[in-house]
């Protein structure tokens, strides 16, 4: 099929149409068609989104991981807050129970050892 066939065909399709375009040529590059350059400046448009979703993707992960990692953390530091609470509670406790003896109690159990090693009050004199 020729160029002139072409035409032709071209012009009763669009007397259907009720569209008759005066040159056929210029209803072809009336911009419905893209050209080479028209894909490739979209190819770099869409690629270019994509890199900056991707870079997003990146530095969400990244701040969720820290966001993990703070939470981490923090539960560590409560935990070493506990433990030096239950090791203050445990110390006051024992504080008032050598508090509460008295001390009698102390210099029997003086005595009490050194009878043990075997001093008593004759040599040390």
């Amino acid at each position: 099929m020729d160029k002139v066939e072409a035409e032709k065909i071209a012009f009763k399709v669009a007397k259907i149409n009720n569209e008759i375009p005066e040159d056929l040529n210029d209803h072809i590059n009336d911009g419905n068609f893209s050209t080479k350059r028209d894909i490739q400046e979209i190819f770099n448009k869409k690629s270019e989104e994509l890199k900056c979703q991707n870079a997003n993707y990146i530095n969400n992960k990244a701040y969720n991981n820290n966001i993990e990692q703070i939470f981490s953390d923090n539960e560590k530091v409560e935990n070493l807050n506990r433990i030096s609470d239950n090791i203050k509670n445990e110390t006051q406790k024992i504080q008032r129970k050598f508090s509460d003896t008295t001390n009698s109690t102390f210099l029997r159990a003086g005595k009490q050892a050194l009878e043990n090693f075997g001093i008593t009050k004759k040599d040390k004199s």
